[in-house]
């Protein structure tokens, strides 16, 4: 499909929901000069990462935009990444799986290491499994707080 006849199809299913261009950024975040290029037929197709913030809002699944656009040939491709993510993600210890998650943050994964050695929180660290590397995040945050209180009170 050309991206003229891409850009119709997506101002059609717009407009069958009933939304302007600028909600359809509202609940997408792709702005809506992008999209009305799109739809102009004045940008090419849109990535798949577009595609996949436009589905939902324009109640369309993903995997019917990417095949319309001519990009259904990537589907297996993003399939096989998000497979080996998971398997990568749901194969680590419970400390290697909080390791990763702050890996990006030195001042947490430092003080990750010198918390990880506390017996009274192993259990805690055990539960931790099945946490996104986002809520990890948050709980080391929480507990790095709690820890920083504590020692100014002494």
């Amino acid at each position: 499909m050309q991206a003229k006849e891409f850009g119709e199809y997506l101002r059609q299913s717009r407009k069958k929901r009933g939304l302007t261009i600028r909600q359809v950024e509202t609940y997408s975040g792709v702005s809506n000069s992008y999209l009305s290029q799109i739809e102009n037929g004045k940008r090419g197709i849109p990535s798949a990462k577009t595609l996949k913030k436009l589905a939902p809002v324009l109640k369309e699944s993903y995997e019917e935009l990417m095949r319309i656009s001519g990009q259904g040939h990537l589907l297996s491709q993003t399939f096989l990444k998000d497979v080996s993510k998971f398997a990568k993600e749901n194969s680590q210890s419970p400390e290697q799986k909080i390791e990763t998650a702050l890996s990006e943050d030195p001042e947490l994964y430092y003080f990750w290491n010198e918390l990880s050695k506390r017996e009274d929180l192993q259990l805690l660290f055990k539960q931790i499994k099945d946490l996104s590397p986002k809520s990890i995040k948050k709980i080391i945050k929480v507990i790095k707080v709690i820890e920083e209180e504590e020692t100014l009170e002494s």
